[in-house]
Order: structure tokens, then sequence, then C-alpha cells
């Protein structure tokens, strides 16, 4: 079975990787994919939230940056929008990118890409990596 939005993320980590300043700490959240029943309940008991987004960066001056990823033609869910509505409320920056080239439009005001970087490369990576 495909996953379209586990291989967007997959790329935009490799692209990430060499791009970002050494001090960003980022992550993914453990919130996609199918899981057996007690899996599932064990998770929840341990705090993941539905609708968290997939990526999370930690920004200069204790903010965060979220990024939900969507396949092309993808909708954010109601808990996805519930949780973009909280994080955008107390102040956090918040993005839903179809492509990589949108997460980086998205990051570029964050601030958290090296100087020397091109940038101009996303359309590039997708194409050649569809």
């Amino acid at each position: 079975m495909e996953h379209p939005e586990q291989k967007l993320q997959e790329k935009l980590r490799k692209f990430l990787a060499s791009r970002l300043k050494p001090e960003i700490v980022w992550m993914a959240s453990a919130n996609g994919g199918y899981r057996d029943p007690h899996t599932a309940m064990s998770l929840k008991s341990m705090g993941v939230l539905p609708g968290a987004p997939d990526l999370c960066f930690c920004l200069d001056n204790g903010r965060t940056g979220w990024i939900e990823l969507k396949a092309p033609g993808g909708r954010l869910s109601p808990q996805q929008k519930g949780v973009a509505a909280r994080l955008i409320r107390l102040n956090h920056f918040w993005g839903v990118a179809h492509s990589i080239k949108e997460a980086v439009d998205i990051m570029k005001p964050w601030d958290v890409f090296k100087a020397e970087v091109d940038l101009n490369e996303p359309r590039e990576i997708e194409e050649t990596e569809a």
C-alpha cells in the first residue's frame, strides 16, 4: 500500500538534513499510520494527541513551528483543524504543506535555514524522486 504523505515526509527530511541551521531541533510526531487497537490505546494513554501536526520545529526565543504534511489534494481532519487553531491562538507558527516547496515557503520566515543554502532545489527533488 502506498503512503504518499510518508513519502513526502521522508523527502522533506532528506532535503532539510543539510540545509537547516545546526542549532534547530526538530522532530516528527508519532501520530500517523495504522495501529492495532492495543497499541492505539497505549499511545493514547501516554498522551498522543489526535490531530497533532506531523513536524515540530523548536525555534529561537522559545517559539515553535508546526507543519502538517498532506498528499496532493489531501485535506485536514476536524481534529487537525482544531489543533491548528489552538497553536495559532497560542502564537505559534503553523502551516500545511502538500510539497517540499510549500514546506520550505512556510519555514522561510522562521529563519531556520543556513544562509548559504539553495532553497530553489525542492522542485528538482520532487520531480526526480516522484
